[in-house]
């Protein structure tokens, strides 16, 4: 079940995408639905409502291995994601892995500060940027497979020089350095 919340004085209206994935890549399957969230409301949406076919989304029947084992739902409003959740079917991945395909772009500002593009091929979980003499605006958030996602990285008082540092995935053997 999605858990959706507006709490906002004004209507909200959305597209809720659903995308499910197996082995940390492969895509079998999903949906999008357009929502209108009224003011200080909230709402329950089963998943399996939102797919086509019957899909054992939790496990309970236990028909064979999981459909998939990952769920990511995104809620978007104009084009920016407003709040993704990520669902874990068969459980937590706890391996780790040689290759994620994760890259990270650095894309300098006006101000001082930068942009920090991350790609990724496969399901990276909680990354974490850290680097000297730097602040990101995000941290310790998933990414979905084929996702692209830009963080903001302000300058912390006093530092002097290029920013560096890296992201690590939780579930990625070694970590991904950037410079600016």
């Amino acid at each position: 079940v999605i858990h959706l919340h507006n709490e906002r004085p004004a209507p909200l209206d959305a597209e809720l995408e659903v995308a499910l994935f197996r082995a940390g890549e492969i895509s079998v399957g999903g949906a999008t639905r357009a929502l209108a969230l009224a003011p200080r409301a909230s709402q329950e949406l089963p998943v399996v409502a939102l797919l086509e076919g019957f899909r054992d989304l939790s496990c309970a029947y236990r028909f064979g291995p999981p459909a998939c084992d990952l769920v990511v739902a995104t809620l978007r409003s104009g084009g920016t994601a407003l709040a993704q959740a990520v669902h874990f079917p068969a459980g937590r991945p706890s391996g780790r892995e040689l290759q994620l395909g994760l890259t990270a772009e650095v894309a300098a500002r006006a101000d001082g500060d930068a942009d920090l593009i991350l790609r990724t091929r496969r399901f990276a979980q909680a990354i974490a940027v850290q680097g000297r003499g730097l602040r990101p605006d995000d941290n310790y958030f998933h990414l979905a497979p084929g996702a692209v996602r830009t963080v903001h990285l302000r300058r912390r008082p006093g530092a002097t020089g290029p920013l560096r540092g890296a992201v690590q995935a939780l579930n990625a053997e070694s970590a991904t350095s950037f410079v600016v």
